[in-house]
C-alpha cells in the first residue's frame, strides 16, 4: 500500500512538472504569434492611415530582413523545435527514453526527462550526468518512450550441453515455466525454443522470452527478475547434474612467445 501510494504520488508531481512546462511553451509561442500579429496590424493601420509605403515600409522591410540575417537559422529552429514539444510531445517530464539514429542501433540508453524547454531538453543519464539535446535535432532522430511502451519481452539464452539427456532437458523446460508460473508479479508469460546447436562448442542454446510483469520504464526491476530467474536456472542445472564442460582447444602462442620459451628451455637445460 505504501509503495503504492508513493508511486501515485510521484507520477503526480511529474504531471504537474510537465503540464508547468508544456504551458511555459506555450506562452512563448503564443507571445510570438501576438508580436507577428501586431506587425501585420500595424502595417494595416500604416496604409489605412495614407502613410506612404516608402515612408515606412522599406525601412520595415529592411530592418527585418537585418535580423533574419544577423539570427540566421534560429528562428525557424525555435519554430521547429517549440512545434515538435507541443505537437508531437514525444515524452513527458519523468519519462525514461532510449535515442538513437533512425535505423541504428541506440548509443544513449536510460535517458530520463527531467527539464522540458522551448529550444532543448534536459536529460539524466543512468550515472546521473546532465545531457542537454537541442529539440530541432531530438525531431530527426528515433525516440523510444519506455514510460509509454507496452509489456517488455525479455529474451536469456541459456547454453545446454549437448550430451544432456533427452528427458533432463524437458524437465529443466518445465522447471523454467513453473518457476516462471509462480512469480506472476515478475513475468507474465514464457516461450522457450532451441534456435540453434553449437557441436564444435558443445552445447545448444536454448532461446528463453519472457513477458515481464513490471513497466518498461522500471529497468531495474525487469532485469533484477531476470537476474533472479538465471540464479534459479543455474542452481537447477547444479543440481539436476547438468554441468557445462568447454571442449578443450589448442593453445595458439606468438612466435616470439615461443622464441622466448624455447631460449628460457635450453638456458635451462644448460
Amino acid at each position: 500500500f505504501v509503495s503504492s501510494v508513493e508511486r501515485l504520488y510521484k507520477e503526480q508531481r511529474l504531471l504537474t512538472a510537465s503540464v508547468k512546462a508544456f504551458d511555459r511553451i506555450n506562452k512563448m509561442l503564443h507571445h510570438a504569434v501576438v508580436g507577428l500579429w501586431g506587425f501585420f496590424f500595424f502595417v494595416v493601420f500604416m496604409v489605412v492611415s495614407g502613410v506612404g509605403i516608402d515612408a515606412f515600409l522599406f525601412p520595415s522591410i529592411s530592418i527585418v530582413v537585418s535580423l533574419v540575417v544577423i539570427m540566421g537559422r534560429t528562428p525557424g529552429e525555435f519554430f521547429s523545435a517549440a512545434s515538435y514539444t507541443m505537437l508531437f510531445r514525444p515524452f513527458d517530464i519523468g519519462d525514461r527514453v532510449v535515442i538513437s539514429q533512425p535505423g541504428a542501433a541506440p548509443v544513449l540508453l536510460s535517458l530520463v526527462v527531467k527539464k522540458v524547454e522551448v529550444v532543448r531538453t534536459h536529460f539524466l543519464t543512468a550515472n546521473g550526468e546532465l545531457l542537454l539535446f537541442d529539440n530541432n535535432m531530438l525531431k530527426n532522430m528515433t525516440v523510444t518512450n519506455l514510460s509509454r511502451s507496452g509489456p517488455t519481452n525479455v529474451m536469456t539464452v541459456v547454453k545446454v550441453p549437448v550430451v544432456t539427456p533427452s528427458e533432463k532437458v524437458t524437465e529443466l523446460v518445465d522447471a523454467i515455466c513453473m518457476y516462471v508460473g509462480t512469480k506472476s508479479t515478475d513475468w507474465l508469460s514464457v516461450n522457450m525454443l532451441f534456435p540453434t546447436t553449437d557441436f564444435e562448442a558443445g552445447h545448444m542454446e536454448l532461446a528463453i522470452w519472457t513477458t515481464s510483469a513490471h513497466p518498461a520504464n522500471e529497468l531495474g526491476k525487469v532485469y533484477g527478475a531476470r537476474s533472479n530467474m538465471l540464479l534459479f536456472i543455474h542452481a537447477y542445472m547444479q543440481s539436476a547434474g547438468i554441468e557445462y564442460l568447454k571442449p578443450a582447444s589448442p593453445m595458439h602462442i606468438k612466435s616470439e612467445e615461443m622464441q622466448a620459451f624455447m631460449q628460457a628451455s635450453g638456458a635451462a637445460a644448460v
